[in-house]
């Protein structure tokens, strides 16, 4: 009876202590920073948003026109604070990613509804890229209050282009802290 009543008290103070730790879904307000809708991108949640982790981006997308050729999906990663954008670290910020014909992870995940293969015919599909957040983004991340906009460039043409806010937890306080 001791042993339950103790592991019936260990369990409810690690969930306690724990569950604060847990990222949280966000599911951000998206707006259309385009007139071309070509390619939309709608449903989106992000979650294990935190340095250190694999934050898991789920969406769908919807590519109503003409098939797409050799598009391009650029991510601009901005601080809310104060609007710097932030550099492309290994795959986190402002990077640049092939639609087709992909050999990152991350180009391999966005491509894989068409097989990584272009021309990209209409369709619609639901699907997640995983990011993995190294510790080395604390130190471009800021306090981890972003924007973040994504544009789909086929050519020279603008196909797409959602925008939105995020959080990325970070570690940047307590560094802040311990360097001073």
């Amino acid at each position: 009876m001791a042993f339950a009543l103790l592991f019936l008290t260990v369990c409810a103070a690690l969930c306690a202590f724990m569950t604060p730790c847990l990222a949280t879904v966000q599911e951000p307000t998206l707006t259309s920073c385009s007139d071309t809708q070509v390619l939309s991108v709608s449903d989106v949640t992000i979650s294990n948003a935190k340095v250190g982790e694999t934050l898991l981006f789920n969406y769908t997308g919807e590519l109503t026109g003409n098939p797409l050729n050799s598009p391009v999906l650029i991510f601009t990663m901005t601080k809310k604070s104060d609007g710097s954008e932030i550099p492309c670290l290994l795959n986190v910020g402002s990077c640049t990613y092939r639609m087709c014909g992909g050999d990152t992870s991350i180009e391999q995940q966005i491509g894989a509804p068409w097989n990584n293969q272009c021309p990209i015919t209409p369709l619609t599909y639901k699907s997640s890229v995983g990011i993995p957040i190294p510790e080395e983004a604390s130190f471009i991340l800021g306090d981890g209050n972003l924007h973040l906009m994504i544009e789909i460039e086929d050519g020279d043409t603008v196909e797409g282009c959602e925008e939105f806010d995020l959080t990325i937890e970070t570690d940047s306080e307590s560094f802040y802290h311990e360097t001073e």
